[in-house]
């Protein structure tokens, strides 16, 4: 999993991208040859080949699970996302309490 994540974020991809990366063999191999790491590149044409069928079966079948609710695709696949690390070191953490405050008042 971990090359795999490795692999996927050198690519500018996401964990929704991860299922078909491990299932089409084409797919993969290019992300591969063009991958600058050698540790990835080590482990998906020595590492890889020699593992079981079954554990890239039962890889891909957890991430689909993980992946089947569109709300989660949607999270872990958006292009662009909030800096929560920015927003805190910036003093403006209670600019969304107060947000937050307000929303729960509108909906009551």
């Amino acid at each position: 999993m971990r090359h795999l994540v490795l692999l996927l974020s050198e690519h500018g991809l996401s964990l929704v991208e991860a299922p078909a990366v491990i299932q089409d063999e084409v797919l993969r191999g290019v992300l591969v040859e063009r991958s600058a790491n050698p540790l990835v590149k080590d482990f998906f044409w020595r590492s890889l080949p020699t593992l079981p069928k079954s554990s890239a079966l039962a890889l891909s079948a957890r991430l689909q699970a993980l992946l089947m609710p569109e709300r989660v695709r949607c999270m872990l696949g958006a292009d662009d996302c909030i800096a929560f690390r920015d927003v805190f070191s910036r003093g403006l953490r209670r600019s969304f309490s107060w947000a937050r405050e307000r929303a729960l008042r509108r909906n009551r």
